[in-house]
């Protein structure tokens, strides 16, 4: 099987332990009063969940400053995911940081990438 490269901002990351999509749907259902269920099909937003159980600090530096300068720029980052055909703005979100060994490693890093628009 292929490995499956995640670029973010033009910075490839490194191998994720786990890569999780999730599809969220923006849609109504309507039951009529005889049972008849009517949906009003609006959007699908995508999210991608990042895991990394074991991450060097330089590493996790990098993703930190591509989630901070969202913040700083108002401009949301580009993700690549060519084995899937992604490449998309997304929003980025990055759990907190848990820090063992020596300092320079970090352990079950998750960043979560949301795209900003949703498909029609």
């Amino acid at each position: 099987m292929a490995q499956i490269e995640i670029t973010l901002d033009g910075n490839l990351l490194p191998v994720p332990t786990t890569l999780i999509e999730t599809s969220k749907q923006n849609a109504t259902d309507n039951e009529t009063l005889d049972g008849t269920l009517y949906t009003d099909f609006v959007n699908v937003k995508r999210s991608w969940q990042v895991t990394w159980k074991s991450l060097c600090q330089e590493d996790y530096d990098i993703i930190y400053a591509i989630f901070f300068d969202q913040f700083s720029t108002a401009v949301y980052p580009t993700v690549s995911i060519p084995f899937y055909s992604v490449s998309l703005p997304v929003k980025v979100g990055i759990n907190e940081k848990d820090i063992y060994w020596d300092g320079n490693q970090l352990r079950n890093i998750v960043i979560t990438l949301v795209e900003q628009y949703a498909i029609s």
